[in-house]
């Protein structure tokens, strides 16, 4: 019996949809080939990464999908204003391009398309399912100090001290991915098998209106996933986390509030601290990124040089 492909690599250049929206191929896109006269937005796209692009696709990816999240489980896009004058654009995009119900029908309209040849190009692979990975960093902030990275490191050294094969993490609705291992830089990435219904995008299914068709429109090897559950939360299985160089100090973030708990706290046992450590965290929104990396001290996650190595090679030969 022949094992279905899970992989997400082997797409054409004939794959490839032409979005004719202007500025949904602005913002999904690197923007290239912009008609004489033609003005960029005034806000950044998708890939340079950015609340304001972000968040307007998400909001038309919502009606275009018609999922609606239950009330107080947003994901970061609708909890964060963009800063200074990415808000200001922001609302010039939305007034010019989607400022009346039937100028949102078209760029719904348009998503839909885009999610549809999606499915159709699965479809024709006969794939029902994609292993895709999403690597993470500590250079985000929590209220709690406590690095995203070394988050979701603790979570699964807590499911795998319960015993458990998965653990939730909560996710934006419309989340960047790819089949190798991610940003080499990054010490933790996680590794899922996604069904193929959930894809709204990739970088071999959109087309370039610039001058060579084989050129990406879309960072590389991304594939951007749509989140339809109504609670905003992915099953993350345990095996999938690929963990990066703790350093001898480290231990999960559990433990370490045992440690210096009070104590009551620490009159727990170890079972009833990680159950409760693992249900807490999977409240947390996944942080926006900042500039500036903060330092974690002996919790910042790091990678080897041969850990970098490993990942070089697998993005090189497209390993899942």
């Amino acid at each position: 019996m022949t094992a279905l492909r899970t992989d997400a690599h082997g797409f054409l250049i004939s794959d490839r949809f032409l979005i004719q929206h202007p500025a949904i191929y602005k913002m999904m896109t690197y923007g290239d080939h912009e008609s004489p006269g033609e003005s960029g937005l005034p806000i950044v796209n998708w890939n340079t990464w950015g609340l304001a692009p972000r968040g307007i696709l998400t909001w038309l990816a919502t009606q275009a999908m018609g999922v609606s999240r239950f009330p107080w489980h947003p994901d970061q896009c609708q909890t964060q204003t963009p800063v200074e004058g990415q808000k200001a654009g922001a609302l010039d995009v939305l007034m010019e391009h989607f400022g009346s119900p039937a100028l949102i029908q078209e760029g719904v309209r348009q998503m839909r398309e885009i999610y549809e040849h999606t499915q159709a190009v699965f479809r024709r692979r006969n794939q029902k399912t994609v292993v895709l990975h999403r690597s993470f960093c500590d250079n985000t902030h929590q209220k709690d100090s406590q690095g995203y990275a070394d988050r979701l490191l603790s979570m699964a050294c807590a499911a795998e001290f319960l015993g458990h094969e998965h653990f939730e993490i909560n996710t934006n609705i419309l989340t960047s991915w790819c089949e190798g291992a991610g940003y080499g830089a990054n010490p933790i990435s996680i590794r899922v098998e996604h069904p193929v219904e959930n894809v709204f995008w990739g970088s071999d299914l959109i087309a370039s209106k610039g001058g060579r068709v084989e050129q990406p429109a879309v960072e590389s090897g991304e594939w951007v996933i749509f989140d339809p559950s109504l609670r905003g939360r992915l099953i993350v299985p345990v095996d999938g986390v690929v963990k990066g160089h703790k350093g001898p100090e480290w231990i999960p973030q559990y433990e370490r509030l045992q440690q210096y708990s009070r104590a009551s706290q620490r009159l727990k046992t170890p079972t009833q601290v990680a159950e409760e450590y693992l249900q807490k965290q999977a409240d947390h929104l996944e942080p926006i990124l900042f500039g500036t990396l903060p330092i974690y001290r002996h919790r910042l996650l790091t990678l080897s040089f041969w850990q970098r190595v490993i990942l070089a090679l697998q993005i090189i030969r497209g390993a899942p």
